[in-house]
């Protein structure tokens, strides 16, 4: 049912602000819940039986309104593009081991807010907590662990203050390998 609904939505009415951020990650979780359903069983949204090249956030994976969207779309396009909202990223799961834990009910645009600021990390707890989701993220993706902070170089690109945050932009490269990362931090 939701599926079809979501195909009947005409995204021009949702108006922005907080009522279309919440629509738009509910979108995205339910993408990822979506891809991992409908290939059961399988023990990660990286298996080839979701995508042969283990790229499923490039796959075209769900129609709202008349447009077909991947999940790279609607992170990059209809939340991190529109909104200027960083804390984003901790709202979309992509249903890998690797990733945040998705919250365990949909975002109402009332209390997105609240629900943002609750899974952004606060405290040397929460911040060890995301760190481990990264190393492992690291160590899907690439095959190895974080490498010794002392081998990567940063380079500053940018600088942005937003409500209540400064946003970072850095490139890191890690020249041992020949590799380079943008980088986006909050502070």
């Amino acid at each position: 049912k939701a599926i079809a609904a979501l195909k009947k939505v005409y995204t021009s009415v949702l108006g922005g602000g907080n009522r279309e951020k919440a629509f738009w990650i509910n979108v995205y979780n339910f993408t990822a819940m979506k891809l991992v359903a409908e290939n059961y069983p399988v023990d990660s949204i990286t298996n080839r039986k979701i995508s042969l090249i283990k790229n499923p956030w490039g796959m075209k994976a769900i129609i709202v309104g008349q447009r077909e969207y991947s999940m790279k779309q609607i992170e990059g396009e209809m939340l991190l593009e529109k909104f200027d909202d960083p804390r984003i990223i901790f709202a979309v799961s992509c249903a890998a081991v690797s990733c945040p834990d998705r919250p365990p009910s949909i975002f109402p645009a009332e209390q997105s807010d609240k629900q943002l600021a609750a899974l952004t990390p606060t405290d040397e707890a929460s911040l060890g907590r995301f760190n481990n989701v990264v190393g492992s993220a690291f160590r899907t993706l690439i095959g190895r662990g974080l490498p010794n902070h002392e081998q990567i170089q940063r380079t500053k690109i940018g600088k942005q203050k937003g409500n209540g945050y400064i946003l970072f932009k850095d490139i890191l490269r890690l020249q041992s390998r020949g590799e380079e990362l943008p980088v986006v931090s909050l502070f």
